[in-house]
């Protein structure tokens, strides 16, 4: 079967069984993916990382802009170099850090870059999500997925290098 097909085929069994309760879908995958072991393990798979997506987007952000907003917000990056990466604009900053737009003055190309705020770095479980969303996104390879380039800290907030791209929000789509 060639690659893609395969592909499209593991999303619509993922998209059949995100349909279905979390205690039918385990029937439902060994009756849909039949004795295709590798099928039904890319499936739970993804399924597993939809899951912490979705615990992750669901847990109580006002508790961290709270924290934020109350201490210092850290000294603007605009113009500074952050290993081999120039910072050149800010993109954005939500709950969990800031994007920067930032010019690889290895490879010159532009890149994003996405901070940690300060007051996070000493947050075991902040940071704990950070790593975890550098090394989940890090071993996935997909044309909708960001390559993520590299990681590093900067005077004690962690980062992480990733493609720019360029385009609307998903806010404003």
């Amino acid at each position: 079967m060639i690659q893609s097909e395969r592909w499209q085929q593991v999303q619509q069994l993922c998209e059949a069984a995100l349909k279905r309760q979390a205690g039918e879908r385990a029937a439902f995958l060994k009756e849909a993916c039949g004795k295709d072991e590798d099928m039904r393990r890319e499936v739970e798979g993804l399924l597993a990382q939809e899951e912490k997506a979705r615990s992750f987007l669901e847990a109580p952000a006002l508790e961290a802009v709270a924290k934020v907003l109350a201490e210092d917000r850290s000294p603007s990056l605009l113009g500074q170099q952050i290993g081999s990466y120039k910072i050149l604009s800010l993109l954005g900053a939500g709950g969990m850090g800031e994007v920067y737009q930032a010019r690889d003055t290895r490879l010159g190309r532009e890149v994003a870059i996405k901070v940690l705020p300060s007051a996070f770095s000493t947050d075991a479980d902040r940071l704990r999500r950070f790593e975890q969303e550098a090394r989940a996104a890090g071993r996935l390879n997909h044309p909708n997925i960001l390559a993520i380039y590299d990681v590093g800290t900067h005077e004690g907030s962690p980062y992480i290098v990733c493609e720019r791209l360029e385009g609307e929000t998903l806010r404003d789509r």
